[in-house]
């Protein structure tokens, strides 16, 4: 099933299987035998390779979130791959939506060329990664980009307090999900953000509008990658 999703994804001209495997899985290809026909996939969604983060880090042999939120989502959606590279020829261009993953370091073209693309129109997909910087250490883009500011701060909500999180209509999935975490709530957003879901201290997924596009920030970390995948659903 994983060799006929990656051949329908990628609208092969070609697919070679062994007879005895046609055989053995005979079911499998009755079910899918509908989808092999040649058309271009219509993708607008692109997933951030985060190769300066990667190649700063020689000990470790892939990005495990970049892999782990990748390999998840292709349920929900389907995506290409863009590495630096690919973004700073300008491959941004054939794409509605961008998911950052993993990645807390990037070339400052990069960052220049993302924040072009979402003032054309385009919507980048974060969540709460820490500080992220330029090689040179300049955070300023990615500041902007989702709306933080020298003065906004991060605070978890009280203990015990009765509120939780209020969403907006838009968020019709992650409205829905059940899985519990750490919620951070930020205050002191710049003025261009949208609140999507916030509680008693702030906001905790928003929307910070940029030219004609958006970034779109989970107030949550890693441990809640479900939650951020609802989010990435609506």
């Amino acid at each position: 099933v994983a060799r006929l999703f990656e051949v329908i994804c990628c609208a092969a001209e070609g697919y070679y299987e062994w007879a005895l495997s046609v055989v053995h899985n005979r079911k499998a290809f009755e079910k899918y035998k509908g989808l092999l026909v040649q058309d271009k996939p219509k993708v607008d969604v692109a997933v951030f390779y985060p190769t300066t983060y990667q190649r700063l880090r020689p000990e470790s042999s892939y990005p495990e979130r970049f892999w782990v939120g990748a390999s998840d989502i292709r349920r929900i959606i389907d995506y290409d791959v863009l590495d630096e590279r690919l973004i700073g020829d300008g491959a941004l261009r054939g794409y509605r939506f961008l998911i950052i993953f993993e990645g807390d370091i990037m070339e400052a073209r990069t960052l220049a060329a993302i924040t072009r693309w979402v003032r054309g129109g385009g919507v980048v997909v974060s969540h709460d990664m820490g500080k992220v910087l330029s090689v040179e250490g300049d955070d300023a883009a990615y500041m902007k980009l989702f709306g933080f500011t020298q003065t906004t701060r991060r605070s978890r909500p009280d203990k015990g307090s009765a509120r939780g999180v209020v969403s907006t209509g838009f968020l019709r999935h992650f409205k829905s999900c059940k899985r519990r975490y750490d919620r951070y709530f930020y205050s002191d957003l710049s003025s261009n953000v949208t609140s999507l879901a916030r509680g008693e201290k702030g906001a905790h997924v928003w929307a910070c509008k940029t030219g004609r596009g958006y970034g779109i920030f989970f107030g949550g970390g890693w441990e809640a990658k479900e939650a951020l995948y609802e989010v990435i659903r609506d």
